[in-house]
């Protein structure tokens, strides 16, 4: 328990957690507002496109653990990166040479 400089202690309150206890969790991001923007932003696909583009990145993220004050905004980057992709916008550029690493085991020829 932490004191103020006169020696009373300091009362913990949710106004006044001390760090890691009691304290309320981040807002739960705006995903309808995260929706209505990317499908503003890219008119060319259909909404329900969009909407699996989103749900996609949010399982990805939700999957490493990102934290909940992130997720809104890692979600947006990954989404609009595969829509922009998907656009030809850019190329994604884990695909751009292609390296063929030696194998123990036999791999099928694309």
């Amino acid at each position: 328990m932490r004191t103020r400089a006169w020696g009373v202690p300091e009362v913990t309150t949710l106004q006044n957690p001390e760090p890691g206890l009691g304290a309320a969790p981040s807002p739960e991001p705006d995903w309808g507002a995260l929706t209505e923007r990317l499908v503003a932003e890219f008119p060319s696909f259909a909404a329900a496109d969009v909407i699996a583009e989103i749900v996609q990145a949010r399982d990805a993220a939700v999957y490493v653990s990102t934290a909940t004050a992130d997720l809104g905004e890692v979600v947006e980057f990954m989404a609009t990166y595969a829509l922009r992709v998907r656009l030809g916008e850019i190329i994604p550029s884990d695909r751009l040479d292609p390296e063929r690493h030696a194998s123990p085991r036999p791999r099928a020829e694309p």
